[in-house]
């Protein structure tokens, strides 16, 4: 269910939450230690969270292995207590202050959701309502892992990203998606976020 902001910006209780638990099958090794442009994924998106002035975890063990991003979001909203966390994958190095900033923005009232749709795919970053943790066990004791599927189901809004950050989405799961971002990062350089 797609809600529309209210009028009030909720501007705390905010806690960044990096997902770095994964297998990394693909990568064959931890991601968010892989150098890009001589800073770790994880300093890419720590750096990016610092600018917005948050607390910031890294989440590398779920309570139970396995179930994916949807079985950390439930591992972080059991250990912290804001009422609001902001998820990020330690896989997505670019996705920025300024779309960090845009997400927290878009969050206007207590129990609200939002994730990001670029292109009109939906996911990572997002922001999560601890209030809908009932949800996420309930989903995952039905096997149903999917994030997306998982905004249908709660009050939620899709913040929209302009086309022309789409590549502040780039996921890294392989060795060549690594030399992409390589790429992407000597052509990018540090982006100004107001563009």
């Amino acid at each position: 269910m797609i809600l529309s902001p209210a009028s009030r910006p909720l501007t705390q209780d905010l806690r960044a939450v990096v997902l770095a638990g994964g297998e990394s099958k693909r990568m064959g090794q931890e991601k968010s230690a892989l150098l890009l442009s001589g800073k770790t994924m994880l300093d890419w998106v720590s750096e990016a969270v610092s600018g917005v002035g948050m607390p910031l975890s890294v989440l590398r063990e779920d309570l139970v292995p396995g179930l994916g991003p949807l079985g950390g979001m439930r591992t972080a909203c059991l250990r912290y207590k804001e009422p609001h966390l902001i998820f990020l994958s330690c896989d997505m190095p670019f996705v920025g202050e300024k779309v960090i900033r845009q997400l927290v923005d878009s969050v206007k009232e207590p129990g609200l959701s939002a994730i990001c749709s670029v292109e009109g795919r939906f996911g990572f970053p997002l922001i999560f309502s601890s209030e809908q943790l009932p949800v996420v066990t309930r989903r995952l004791e039905e096997g149903r892992r999917s994030v997306v599927g998982l905004f249908d189901e709660i009050p939620s809004l899709s913040v929209l990203i302009p086309p022309k950050h789409s590549w502040r989405f780039h996921n890294v799961n392989t060795r060549q998606d690594l030399a992409v971002a390589q790429e992407m990062a000597a052509q990018h350089g540090e982006k100004s976020e107001n563009e």
